[in-house]
């Protein structure tokens, strides 16, 4: 388990890493407009995903897992949900663009729709995450991103870099990927296909509360990239955009440590109270502090990764939603310890009323602000389910915040503001080294008698490990 949480890890910060090297190609051969349009359709694609996968690949995975000699017909049913979803999909999809787009983006974004069929094959996943081969389906993203971005260097190269092709080579690049993992998974399992839509609606039925919470969390994260294009145009859409997209790489890193810590939070009360408050106040403090910094460093940040003052509109942007990002951190270790404490239902609600709560200030704050006002909506929304999951967890678990730990995160994001503030204008690799020397320098204060004891601990075992090799001489 430990290896494949691993594998997981790290092919999420290596597909990461690719990502922004094609972003910033996007960035810097795409005009505003159609970079705001790419953002556009990129958003449309997680949500169609998220709707298509409506949380099957879970509920499946845990079947597989509790009776393996079922895999068959499980991912059989699977397969065929997915790929019902995936037509209604393409076809909702088809008539969104048709009754909203006009002239030659019609008929681009229309191009891109039957990509979502490749989403169905996406069922194949569950099968490797039930059988913990995590390599086989990170290996396979893997290659298909690589292969993108070396597509995106050649076109760029060459100047035929359009708002079409790297709208088709993002979709491709998803289907892709599921398809390498599907044909892989063909020669461990075969699928027990039925000519009946029992077995999928049986699924449907299964999934629907975890489907239902994963749609509004999702519909609440991207539905102001959608909201902002119809309201504001592309202009708008690509300066909000621009920010989103570092935004949604950062994003990744509280969400895979709350995935990381959910184990340890099952497995009783005393580990749920001795792991919450550490974990709380690390979070904590790393979403403040990383607000905090983007605060002064978010010119040099949206310079590093596009062309130098074609986004400098997106800087204001960029702050408020790095201030959602502490938001997020705590949200999604709010998600974690809810589900550790068996309270799903809770979870989804607090998902509905956020939903809820962000159309309403979406709708209020875009006409008026545009792209700043997306963000505001962003961080009220973030700020809210944060809040609301962590006294939830509070009252049910009987675990809050210590006050001394609160004070700690502000301070340390204080300090880290203020370094940020003097690196400012200089080159990448200085502001990098030195907020890398002073976090360093913070953990080694922090946590100095254990890192102290482990050294000594280490000291203590040489000599006994060179007088055992004399002895076996």
């Amino acid at each position: 388990m430990a290896r494949s949480a691993f594998v997981l890890l790290g092919g999420r910060v290596i597909s990461a890493c690719l990502s922004l090297v094609g972003l910033m190609l996007l960035g810097s051969h795409l005009t505003r407009a159609e970079f705001g349009l790419y953002s556009y359709v990129v958003t449309l694609f997680c949500l169609f995903n998220v709707l298509i996968g409506f949380g099957g690949n879970v509920v499946a995975t845990a079947e597989m897992a509790r009776a393996p000699a079922h895999a068959p017909q499980t991912l059989g049913a699977l397969l065929s949900l997915r790929f019902c979803l995936a037509t209604v999909a393409v076809f909702i999809y088809g008539a969104l663009i048709v009754l909203t787009e006009e002239g030659r983006n019609r008929g681009s974004l229309l191009l891109v729709a039957p990509f979502l069929l490749g989403s169905g094959l996406a069922g194949m996943e569950a099968y490797f995450h039930s059988k913990q081969k995590m390599r086989i389906p990170v290996t396979s993203q893997l290659l298909s991103q690589a292969v993108n971005v070396l597509i995106l260097i050649w076109l760029c190269s060459r100047g035929k870099l359009t708002l079409l092709t790297a709208c088709l080579l993002t979709a491709a690049a998803l289907g892709f990927g599921h398809a390498i993992t599907f044909l892989r998974g063909l020669s461990q399992v075969r699928p027990h296909w039925v000519w009946s839509l029992k077995p999928a609606l049986s699924l449907l039925k299964t999934c629907y509360p975890q489907g239902v919470a994963t749609v509004f969390c999702v519909l609440y994260f991207h539905l102001d990239t959608v909201m902002l294009r119809h309201m504001k145009g592309a202009e708008e859409t690509a300066t909000y955009g621009a920010g989103y997209r570092v935004f949604s790489f950062c994003v990744m890193m509280p969400t895979l440590v709350a995935v990381a810590l959910l184990p340890e939070l099952s497995r009783g009360r005393d580990s749920f109270l001795r792991m919450y408050g550490a974990a709380f106040q690390a979070l904590l403090t790393f979403g403040l502090t990383s607000a905090v910094i983007m605060l002064m460093l978010s010119k040099d940040v949206l310079d590093l990764i596009y062309p130098a003052g074609k986004f400098d509109s997106t800087a204001p942007v960029l702050q408020v939603l790095f201030f959602a990002f502490a938001g997020v951190s705590l949200g999604a270790f709010a998600s974690a310890s809810l589900v550790a404490l068996g309270k799903q239902k809770v979870w989804a609600w607090i998902t509905f009323v956020g939903l809820i709560l962000n159309l309403g200030m979406n709708f209020f704050l875009i006409p008026r602000h545009g792209a700043l006002g997306a963000a505001v909506a962003t961080c009220g929304t973030e700020g809210f389910v944060a809040v609301a999951g962590s006294l939830l967890v509070w009252r049910i678990g009987g675990c809050g915040p210590r006050v001394a730990g609160v004070g700690e995160a502000v301070v340390v994001a204080a300090a880290g503001g203020t370094i940020a503030w003097l690196l400012r204008g200089q080159p990448f690799y200085v502001w990098i080294s030195g907020l890398a020397l002073a976090g360093a320098l913070f953990i080694f204060l922090r946590h100095r008698p254990l890192i102290l004891r482990v050294f000594k601990e280490q000291e203590a075992i040489a000599p006994v490990e060179k007088e055992s090799g004399r002895e076996k001489k």
